[in-house]
């Protein structure tokens, strides 16, 4: 590839001239240099290899770049179907407890006192339970869970303080065949006046 004699070098695409330099003409700044290299003028047809390089570069990227947006924008549709999702949840889980909270304020309000505290509160919370109904279905579907889950061995009482934990387990189905759960427990208390 590289043919070289005492007088002189050159690289075959004729871009360096070497040449080999007498002692005389050795420079001492630059640690007794041996060769002098000298780049020669381009000729017409040759390119520096930096412009192809960047053209090639510049395409890989915009491909990368299309290829990415295009698989990541199915993603999104599904991320915020699943945002819904969520978000129906959680407000039907408000609204479950808050009709929930109703019931057992009025169910403790109606508390005589002198009583077993209890068994009154059980009679109370299905009677006030069934104000919720329209025939034979309630207005929100999750609180006939609540029915099985009224008994002496869940009701607690502190004082004043009367209270009942309730495990309630919300549902939702979507036509995609796709169906969520979403199961909590949540203490619910009123005071005796």
């Amino acid at each position: 590839m590289l043919k070289m004699d005492k007088k002189s070098a050159r690289v075959p695409n004729q871009l360096l001239n070497i040449k080999y330099l007498p002692d005389s003409k050795r420079s001492a700044r630059v640690f007794n240099q041996l060769f002098e290299i000298k780049f020669l003028p381009n000729s017409k047809r040759s390119m520096e290899l930096s412009i192809p390089l960047l053209v090639l570069v510049t395409i890989v990227l915009v491909i990368s770049a299309l290829v990415v947006f295009n698989f990541n924008s199915r993603g999104v549709a599904s991320k915020i179907g699943d945002y819904t999702l969520l978000d129906d949840m959680n407000i039907k889980e408000k609204q479950i407890n808050f009709y929930i909270n109703d019931i057992v304020e009025n169910s403790i309000s109606g508390i005589l006192k002198g009583s077993d505290v209890k068994v009154q509160f059980i009679d109370n919370f299905n009677t006030e339970l069934n104000t919720y109904k329209n025939g034979d279905e309630f207005y929100v579907k999750e609180l006939g869970q609540l029915k099985s889950q009224v008994n002496s061995n869940n009701i607690k009482i502190n004082g004043t303080k009367v209270s009942i934990v309730f495990r309630i387990e919300i549902g939702k189905e979507f036509s995609e065949k796709m169906t969520g759960v979403y199961s909590y427990e949540k203490e619910f208390y009123g005071f005796l006046s």
